[in-house]
């Protein structure tokens, strides 16, 4: 397609948001894209710094504007969302892309003074949480409503995303779905991996990768594993990430009597892992698309999964995995069918490497290509 200016605006410095943009940014410079990444310093993570300033140091035509921008409301809104109109009359942008709430927020209210098609990407609608009160989401959806107009599309990542924008009362007819992909990468040597980690030839290895927090809900991992591991002695968990949460969950392992079972790599780079593994269990409480699902298909590991977003399009149930309650019993039913029946293991391993093909960077640039170009022909309002 023609070659687009486009500003790409986020508030978050880490996470799935900052790949995702980071990726997409790379993807539209490599088509020969101009592109301008707005990004506040002030949650910044030290593991993206680096790729954030070596994208610019690699891509000459990505220029990047550090803007402090608070998670929270903040008295520097005010001021950030001057300096952002400044920047988008200078750099005349055909799309203004937000990723992100605040960013959202600041973008919005952006264009409606300079006039640029706004493309959202919530990357996690706060009220996702099932811990938000209903008043918060009522006064979250009101806010929502209230800049609706002035944005051309709402990319979610996620059914189950989308599906709770639209009982906020977002404008169903501006949202779309989206997508994350990444570039395919080589497994670690199984052998080698798993004699670093002392795991034995016939030992089944479950992975569980994400932060040690609420979210990711590692306590119902924990409990699943250990229900399991009371019914077959040749079950080891391989745990990655780390976390608030790193003191109860070794508490709860040691109440549990599985501690010896149990290996802490902490923050470690889960692809240099997953070679090791033969099956990865996702717990979380609610997702958008996390990259761990888009990983493990790549992986070619079968995933266990609660229903949180990504498992709607990356889970394909007796095919790629399954999809269960969040309830330890039936979790540990599962992973002990995968462990005990080697060749479904096998299948799911091909599966997911051919369902793979739909979760690469290519596909998520042409998806976003077509989102602008249908945005740029849509009604302003």
């Amino acid at each position: 397609m023609d070659s687009m200016t486009v500003v790409h605006v986020l508030e978050p410095g880490g996470g799935g948001a900052m790949r995702h943009v980071l990726d997409l940014a790379a993807a539209q410079a490599r088509a020969g894209w101009r592109v301008h990444i707005v990004y506040s310093p002030i949650r910044m993570e030290a593991l993206f710094e680096p790729q954030l300033l070596a994208l610019s140091r690699d891509w000459p035509n990505i220029t990047l504007h550090s803007l402090p921008m608070h998670r929270a409301p903040h008295v520097s809104d005010a001021k950030n969302l001057f300096d952002l109109v400044k920047l988008l009359r200078v750099a005349r942008p055909d799309i203004l892309h937000a990723h992100s709430t605040k960013a959202g927020m600041l973008a919005r209210m952006a264009s409606a003074v300079v006039k640029v098609p706004v493309i959202y990407t919530p990357h996690a609608l706060m009220t996702l949480n099932p811990k938000t009160p209903p008043w918060k989401k009522m006064i979250y959806g009101w806010y929502e409503q209230l800049l609706s107009p002035v944005m051309q599309r709402m990319i979610f990542l996620s059914q189950e995303e989308q599906a709770h924008a639209v009982s906020l009362g977002m404008p169903a007819n501006k949202m779309v779905m989206g997508l994350n992909g990444i570039t395919p990468f080589t497994l670690g040597d199984r052998k080698a991996l798993r004699t670093t980690l002392k795991i034995a030839g016939d030992e089944v290895v479950v992975g569980f990768v994400g932060r040690l927090a609420p979210q990711k809900n590692p306590q119902l991992a924990i409990r699943a594993f250990a229900q399991a591991a009371t019914k077959n002695e040749k079950l080891k968990l391989l745990l990655i990430g780390g976390g608030d949460l790193r003191g109860e969950c070794e508490q709860l392992a040691q109440n549990l009597g599985v501690m010896d079972r149990i290996l802490w790599l902490g923050a470690a780079n889960a692809r240099e892992w997953y070679g090791a593994m033969d099956l990865l269990l996702i717990t979380s409480r609610y997702e958008v698309m996390a990259y761990i699902f888009v990983e493990a298909l790549h992986a070619g590991l079968p995933i266990i999964a609660t229903p949180a977003g990504g498992s709607d399009s990356c889970v394909i149930t007796g095919q790629t995995g399954f999809t269960v309650a969040p309830d330890e019993t039936e979790i540990a039913e599962k992973i002990l069918q995968l462990a005990e029946d080697a060749p479904l293991r096998d299948a799911m391993h091909f599966a997911a490497r051919a369902h793979s093909q739909n979760f690469t960077i290519p596909n998520m640039f042409e998806l976003h290509a077509k989102i602008y170009r249908d945005a740029l022909g849509a009604p302003k309002a």
